[in-house]
């Protein structure tokens, strides 16, 4: 079975050099376009069935000239605005997508699935670290059943692509990766956002579109969870990391406060896709390749402030 450098057409190693030299193999005149009887003894290189290789072809062939230009993309697929999750675009392209696909029916996937097993030769062949690895397959298996349908075996493909490109894998997945047909709507339901919106505006004093630490602090303190629970709450729904939370933020916490109270849930260590606020999707997506990912744990420094405020005006009430 072709190593997964040899199913991507990349390399790990020297990989500006051997990117050059690779287009130089196959474009042999150097004019920047390579015809189909020259890509096909390239192609073959991959191992894969001619069939798909046909498909890929195809694909990358879009307007059916039996010629291929040289291009490059540079910008991110993970920095794709949108106004919501649900309408985002899928950052795994089309064509990338036929790729994975080949590669998984490769793998002989059983009922649609891949185990561990399976994958995991595939990962090992792309000799990243082993940590990294493990991430990429934590986020790739959204429905944590210890495998990988069609969509998240693509998922975990894009994240590895994304490595060997010295892109950083996120700690929580982007909305943008969530496979269309993973995603959700927002957690927070349209009869939970009227009520808390309500209690929101009572609570804004100042009326300036936010709510602080010592504008929440008392409402905060009656729903009787501790406060260590409730700083961990603040920190997650505090996704910009402003000391203060917005209206859909509120409205976020609230909701975590009640599944606790309600039905006994704790809040999540990070906030999974569905649960980010729809204000803060599109800052947040583009912020994933840089230093700052989803729900990042930087936002935990105020945990210890917070908390000891509680503590304090806990010990004043009494």
């Amino acid at each position: 079975m072709a190593n997964l450098d040899e199913m991507l057409g990349q390399q790990t190693a020297n990989k500006t050099s051997e990117t050059t030299y690779g287009e130089q193999h196959v474009d042999t005149s150097n004019t920047g376009r390579v015809l189909a009887s020259d890509a096909a003894a390239f192609l073959k290189k991959s191992g894969l069935p001619d069939l798909i290789l046909g498909k890929i072809w195809d694909l990358a062939d879009t307007d059916g000239k039996g010629i291929l230009n040289k291009q490059h993309d540079s910008s991110s697929p993970l920095l794709t605005s949108g106004t919501s999750a649900a309408e985002l675009p899928w950052a795994v392209k089309s064509e990338d997508k036929a790729k994975y696909d080949a590669i998984f029916d490769s793998l002989s996937p059983v009922n649609g699935f891949l185990s561990g097993d399976q994958v995991k030769p595939v990962l090992l062949n792309s000799k990243l670290p082993v940590e990294i690895l493990g991430r990429v397959w934590e986020l790739s298996d959204i429905d944590h059943d210890g495998m990988l349908d069609r969509d998240e075996f693509a998922v975990a493909m894009f994240l590895v692509y994304c490595a060997l490109e010295k892109e950083p894998v996120p700690m929580s997945l982007p909305p943008a990766l969530v496979p269309p047909s993973k995603r959700k709507t927002w957690v927070v339901s349209p009869a939970e956002k009227a009520k808390y919106d309500e209690i929101f505006l009572k609570t804004d004093k100042d009326m300036d579109g936010f709510v602080s630490g010592l504008e929440v602090r008392e409402i905060f303190l009656k729903t009787g969870l501790s406060s260590t629970l409730l700083a961990h709450i603040w920190a997650l729904c505090d996704t910009k990391d402003r000391g203060k939370l917005s209206k859909d933020q509120f409205a976020l916490a609230f909701h975590l406060i009640n599944q606790k109270l309600i039905k006994g849930i704790d809040p999540p260590h990070i906030l999974t896709p569905e649960m980010i606020p729809p204000s803060d999707r599109t800052t947040l997506q583009k912020n994933i390749i840089g230093s700052s990912p989803v729900a990042d744990f930087s936002a935990i420094k105020e945990l210890d402030t917070l908390n000891n405020e509680i503590v304090d005006l806990q010990r004043y009430v009494k």
